[in-house]
This record gives C-alpha cells, structure tokens and sequence, in this order.
C-alpha cells in the first residue's frame, strides 16, 4: 500500500471504512460501492479492476489497533483542501448530542441521546 493515496482510493476507504462500522461488510454493500466506482464520473480515471485490492487494503488498515486512525488521516491529506471544503458545505454529518448519562445496576450504560433534528 502506497503511504499517499489517489482521490478515488481515498474515497473508497471512506466507503469502506462507513460500510465495515458494524465489524463486516455485506455483499449487497460491496456491490454498492463497486456500482458506484463504475458509474459516478468522479471515478472516471481509477482502474476499477483495483476495486478488490483497494478495499481489502483499507479493511486492513481498519483491524490494525489505530486503524480508524490512520484511515481518517489518509483520506485527509489525499482530498485537497476545496473538496474537503465543498463536502463540509454540502454534507451535514449525523451528530448526536448525550442529553442523559446514567449506568444500570449490572453496569450496562445507558445513553440518551438528542439527535441534530431534535429527536431523541
């Protein structure tokens, strides 16, 4: 794995890494995101017969102990600063704010949560 990462590359471990937040990424999301590889013109110079090896190089990353990490680092030095810009415009991340704290008899923590909407 090359230490500086193309645009596309980096944009795929993104995928990757948003698909593998619950431990394991399903075939119908790795379809996803190879359709979405093949189509978007965004990846219109990356070789999509890389996909495979490009993603199973950010799922390795993500089992290392830092792994998240050094993800998040990569992607941020690979997507030049106006494209970072233009998304933190144009995407509103889900955030959540913890309204009450508290912790059962057995030790189990309990959250609740405000939701950016005002849901909870």
């Amino acid at each position: 794995m090359s230490a500086t990462l193309s645009v596309e590359q980096a944009l795929i471990y993104t995928m990757v890494t948003m698909s593998g937040v619950e431990g394991k990424i399903n075939t119908v999301e790795l379809a996803e995101i190879g359709h979405i590889v093949k189509h978007l013109p965004m990846f219109r110079h990356f070789d999509s017969h890389r996909l495979t090896t490009v993603a199973q190089e950010a799922g390795e990353i993500l089992q290392e102990a830092e792994g998240l990490t050094t993800i998040l680092a990569l992607v941020a030095d690979a997507l030049p600063k106006k494209l970072r810009e233009e998304l933190a415009a144009d995407c509103k991340l889900w955030t959540t704010t913890v309204v009450k704290h508290s912790q059962a008899g057995d030790g189990t923590e309990k959250l609740l949560l405000q939701l950016a909407d005002g849901g909870r």
